[in-house]
């Protein structure tokens, strides 16, 4: 009788995605484009999506990858708020809606080559954000509080 009852449980399990998959579509008229990948069985680890028209030959390198993530990472800072500048616990102030300190955010976008770049602009301190991530997903840390009490980590 065991026999039986196991045998269903393993066919639901092998449903269930091990290890890492990727997952592309492409709508017919190249409006949606959907690239994701799944690390582990319940959790997608990146989702990308962009509602504007694709081309075959388009260059899609431009496209901040992590748009998701930051959108809630910048309501969890500051609401979204671009004109905050809060003195952190560290006696440093915090800016905009990433809430970078000043050391941080001259950090990497001189090592990006981001150049004339503000502190308090919200899409410049997101383009800084996304390329961190890109180039090491576990920069998510320097949001901690909110990355793993609040909103999850980057997708």
């Amino acid at each position: 009788m065991k026999q039986y009852f196991l045998l269903p449980l393993i066919f639901l399990f092998s449903l269930i995605p091990t290890g890492e998959e990727t997952i592309k579509y492409t709508a017919e008229n190249n409006d949606l484009y959907i690239d994701a990948t799944v690390a582990s069985p319940f959790q997608v680890e990146q989702q990308t999506v962009l509602s504007t028209k694709v081309a075959e030959n388009e260059d899609l390198s431009g496209i901040r990858r992590y748009d998701g993530w930051l959108a809630e990472l910048s309501h969890c800072e500051s609401s979204g708020r671009e004109d905050i500048v809060i003195l952190d616990t560290n006696n440093r102030y915090s800016h905009s809606c990433l809430q970078f300190q000043t050391r941080t955010f001259n950090h990497y976008s001189e090592r990006y080559g981001f150049e004339d770049v503000d502190i308090m602009n919200c899409e410049d301190q997101k383009d800084v954000a996304n390329e961190m991530l890109k180039e090491n997903y576990y920069n998510w840390q320097h949001w901690y509080l909110c990355s793993t009490e609040k909103i999850g980590l980057p997708y």
